[in-house]
């Protein structure tokens, strides 16, 4: 079973980290 929320929170973590890295 997934943990939607958790796997929301881990994801929109992955954006923001894709997004800082892709902006530098």
């Amino acid at each position: 079973v997934v943990d939607f929320e958790l796997v929301k929170l881990d994801f929109s973590k992955w954006i923001l980290i894709d997004f800082n890295s892709t902006a530098d």
